[in-house]
């Protein structure tokens, strides 16, 4: 389920992660470490889309990808691949005049296409049987 950020839904947002976020089935994460958050306001729309990820999110992927890694036998590094190509895509290059291909990564990512991303891991996760 894809969610657009602005302050007319922020509760649905809100309720969308207690409902279907959890680390490693136990530990609920919080918002703040979904949506960026200063003092008491939570940031508008806008900087969702030009924030870079937080380091949070940036653990909390790799917690996952840690989970299903010890849970299938691959490791951490094929479990990253495997998600960054079916959930990130790939992105062209030229080298030497010659086009080529590679993963995109997590680390460009805004803090609103990470959230997506930690769900389709989480999503794929549930699917795995992955507790």
């Amino acid at each position: 389920m894809k969610i657009v950020i602005d302050d007319g839904n922020i509760d649905r947002l809100s309720e969308h992660l207690r409902k279907r976020v959890q680390l490693a089935g136990k530990c609920l994460i919080t918002l703040e470490q979904y949506v960026p958050i200063k003092g008491d306001k939570v940031l508008d729309s806008g900087a969702l889309q030009r924030s870079g990820r937080t380091s949070e999110q940036n653990r909390m992927l790799h917690g996952l990808y840690r989970s299903i890694a010890n849970f299938t036998g691959n490791t951490v590094v094929e479990i990253k691949d495997y998600c960054a190509s079916e959930f990130l895509g790939s992105e062209s290059y030229e080298f030497n005049g010659q086009n080529r291909l590679r993963l995109r990564t997590s680390s460009g990512l805004t803090v609103a296409e990470m959230a997506d991303l930690i769900t389709q891991t989480e999503m794929l996760a549930a699917s795995l049987g992955v507790v």
